[in-house]
């Protein structure tokens, strides 16, 4: 279960858990602010506290608990030619949804994905880009990118959301590509100064080594298509596949992926610093 560290005394913390309820462990090394996931097992049991205690206590875990959930953890990106920032908390619930480019106004205009998990958020999104003319047999590649300044937790979040985004298509009987790619999570900033997504952003800098410019105008899959081309003709650095790999391997081995938009949204988040191009299909085949 995932919590969040909410109150530190001396050589303890104060976890505040997803299901509301607050425990506290003996340890070292923690921050207020810090995400873990805890073993339901071995959670601590929670001691009995006096009223004035428990009574403090409660009025700091509201305040805290209320900035943690309302604190954007996550940044996810969805570029299709709509380009849509989802900002999403510890709890990997919405929080946020913004239209980064004129087309994508009126798909957030129509979405509903405030609070919701970010699993449903990505299949409504699919879906209405669907709805809207984006995406159809003929076009409508997706590229998702999750950014996190626990690269770790943003690399398990970008298979998570691919998963959900492939089964949202896979129901909807279409097989479009998704491609998922992570960056750092200063890569946000930069990317709202140029008007553009962290995922275009990313994409420019870290795959195709050019400068912002007139880059800036081009759609995500061209520059996706003139990325693969060049790794085709040998001309850039493939470590970035090679990379989504080994992310896809390690996450997999840890606790598997599969689509969820049954509003559990039941995700712990991991990323690897700029990598890209991993990619699955309606089979399910990379």
């Amino acid at each position: 279960m995932k919590s969040v560290i909410v109150d530190i005394k001396k050589n303890s913390a104060a976890f505040l858990q997803e299901d509301g309820v607050v425990v506290k462990k003996k340890g070292e090394n923690y921050s207020i602010g810090d995400v873990v996931t805890m073993n339901e097992k071995t959670a601590p049991k929670r001691g009995k506290l006096k009223f004035a205690t428990v009574a403090a206590l409660f009025l700091v875990l509201i305040g805290a608990g209320t900035v943690a959930y309302a604190s954007p953890y996550y940044y996810v990106s969805m570029d299709v030619n709509p380009s849509i920032m989802l900002k999403v908390n510890a709890f990997n619930r919405v929080i946020g949804v913004q239209a980064v480019n004129d087309d994508a106004i009126a798909i957030v205009e129509q979405l509903s994905v405030k609070n919701k998990s970010v699993d449903d958020a990505i299949c409504s999104t699919v879906t209405q880009l669907e709805q809207a003319g984006y995406i159809t047999e003929e076009k409508g590649e997706i590229m998702l990118t999750t950014a996190c300044a626990n690269q770790a937790n943003a690399e398990k979040l970008a298979l998570r959301v691919q998963s959900a985004a492939q089964g949202e298509l896979t129901r909807n009987q279409l097989q479009n590509q998704v491609f998922t790619q992570t960056c750092a999570k200063e890569m946000v900033k930069q990317a709202a100064q140029y008007g553009i997504t962290p995922g275009k952003l990313n994409i420019i800098q870290n795959l195709l080594h050019e400068q912002v410019g007139a880059n800036a105008n081009e759609s995500v899959q061209s520059l996706m298509k003139r990325y693969q081309e060049q790794k085709a003709a040998g001309d850039c650095d493939q470590t970035q596949d090679q990379t989504q790999d080994q992310i896809q391997d390690r996450t997999q081995a840890q606790d598997g992926t599969g689509d969820n938009c049954d509003g559990t949204g039941d995700c712990d988040g991991t990323g690897s610093d700029n990598s890209a191009g991993n990619s699955s299909n309606g089979n399910g085949n990379k």
